[in-house]
């Protein structure tokens, strides 16, 4: 088991919480007046006066499966923490992160550099395939 207290990083003008999570909820942050804090940025004042920009927390949740294997991941941007442990912390916005590996698409075609022929890369199935044909001949 992995603790729920998180692992916080700054990154510009973002404090982000890691936090692993049973469901896509912020854990709870019990008697912990800095993840209180941290939950509870309240309005988002965007001053148009105000040249700097401002900063933001974000809650990034994790949560994975028995076999340890990644199963879901959201960003969040809390509004405040809850009142009681039931109930989840109100946010403004929360999105799903895709798994890294459902993004990648296998290139048919890649350049070495602009004075060669283009090289092609045959996916592994095709190579499989083309193998078996050859040892049946």
């Amino acid at each position: 088991d992995v603790a729920l207290i998180g692992l916080r990083v700054l990154v510009k003008r973002y404090r982000v919480w890691i936090w692993k999570s049973p469901d896509e909820h912020i854990p709870h942050p019990g008697k912990s007046t800095l993840k209180r804090t941290f939950l509870g940025q309240g309005q988002l004042g965007l001053d148009l006066g105000d040249l700097t920009p401002p900063e933001f927390n974000l809650a990034l949740i994790w949560n994975a499966d028995l076999n340890y294997v990644l199963t879901e991941t959201y960003l969040a941007l809390p509004k405040s923490a809850s009142k009681t442990v039931l109930a989840p912390t109100d946010v403004y916005w929360r999105e799903t992160i895709p798994p890294a590996a459902s993004l990648i698409q296998p290139a048919a075609t890649v350049r070495r550099d602009a004075d060669t022929e283009p090289v092609r890369y045959e996916l592994l199935e095709e190579q499989e395939a083309a193998k078996e044909t050859q040892q049946d001949r």
